[in-house]
Protein backbone atom coordinates (compact mmCIF):
# COMPACT_ATOMS: atom_id res chain seq x y z
CA UNK A 1 0.00 0.00 0.00
CA UNK A 2 3.22 2.52 0.52
CA UNK A 3 4.08 2.19 -2.93
CA UNK A 4 0.71 4.14 -4.07
CA UNK A 5 1.41 6.99 -2.41
CA UNK A 6 4.64 8.65 -4.52
CA UNK A 7 1.58 8.17 -7.71
CA UNK A 8 -1.23 9.67 -5.48
CA UNK A 9 1.22 12.66 -4.29
CA UNK A 10 2.44 13.08 -7.55
CA UNK A 11 -1.18 13.22 -9.34
CA UNK A 12 -2.08 15.50 -6.79
CA UNK A 13 0.25 17.98 -7.62
CA UNK A 14 0.22 17.97 -11.13
CA UNK A 15 -3.97 18.56 -10.64
CA UNK A 16 -3.26 21.55 -8.36
CA UNK A 17 -0.27 23.13 -11.02
CA UNK A 18 -2.93 23.20 -13.56
CA UNK A 19 -5.41 24.78 -11.48
CA UNK A 20 -2.71 27.39 -10.10
CA UNK A 21 -2.36 29.93 -13.15
CA UNK A 22 -1.42 33.72 -13.49
CA UNK A 23 -4.83 35.47 -14.72
CA UNK A 24 -5.12 35.77 -18.52
CA UNK A 25 -4.64 38.82 -20.30
CA UNK A 26 -8.04 39.32 -21.83
CA UNK A 27 -9.89 39.49 -18.32
CA UNK A 28 -8.15 43.02 -17.60
CA UNK A 29 -10.10 44.53 -20.55
CA UNK A 30 -13.36 42.44 -19.85
CA UNK A 31 -14.13 43.15 -16.10
CA UNK A 32 -15.52 46.82 -14.76
CA UNK A 33 -13.87 46.45 -11.95
CA UNK A 34 -10.14 46.51 -11.79
CA UNK A 35 -8.86 43.33 -10.95
CA UNK A 36 -5.98 42.06 -8.82
CA UNK A 37 -3.01 40.34 -11.00
CA UNK A 38 -0.92 38.04 -10.24
CA UNK A 39 2.69 38.74 -11.53
CA UNK A 40 3.81 35.05 -10.75
CA UNK A 41 2.39 31.67 -9.74
CA UNK A 42 2.06 30.21 -6.49
CA UNK A 43 5.22 28.10 -5.32
CA UNK A 44 3.71 25.01 -5.22
CA UNK A 45 5.65 22.89 -2.03
CA UNK A 46 4.13 20.21 -0.08
CA UNK A 47 4.27 22.15 3.07
CA UNK A 48 1.89 24.54 1.39
CA UNK A 49 -0.55 21.87 -0.24
CA UNK A 50 -0.75 19.86 3.18
CA UNK A 51 1.17 16.72 1.74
Amino acid sequence: LASHRPWRIKSFSTTKQAQDRPMPHHSHSNSGSKPRPRSTKRHLKRTKLGL
